[in-house]
């Protein structure tokens, strides 16, 4: 079990993927990586939200069973959900081939961009 299995963790409880229509980005938002959260928010187009760290989570495991191929092998993405200590969980594909979930201070750091996916209408 994961850190966010924790009683304290709400997102993991709380956050949801919807049975609906979702277009993930499949890299992170441009210039985005390196850039602090505060930051990242003015990268992202009019038609664009920041999914949570489910959303995320299910499509790159939907993709990875579909296309055979990882989203965000080499880079994690900041997602909508935010841990108990206040900074926003981040996801990538770097998990002995499985997806790691983490969270780090929303600072700006070279290895986490931004996931993005188009909002529905």
């Amino acid at each position: 079990w994961g850190w966010y299995m924790e009683s304290r963790q709400k997102f993991s409880r709380e956050d949801k993927v919807s049975a609906e229509w979702l277009m993930l980005r499949k890299n992170p938002v441009r210039g985005s990586a390196g850039v602090a959260w505060s930051e990242q928010q003015g990268l992202l187009s009019e038609v664009e939200y920041v999914p949570n760290a489910p959303e995320v989570t299910w499509g790159v495991i939907v993709y990875r069973e579909v296309r055979d191929t990882m989203l965000f092998p080499d880079i994690y993405v900041r997602t909508s959900s935010v841990y108990s200590g206040g900074y926003h969980v981040y996801v990538g594909g770097l998990s002995h081939g499985g997806v790691y979930i983490g969270c780090h201070r929303d600072v700006s750091s070279i290895v986490i961009g931004l996931a993005s996916a188009r909002k529905r209408n």
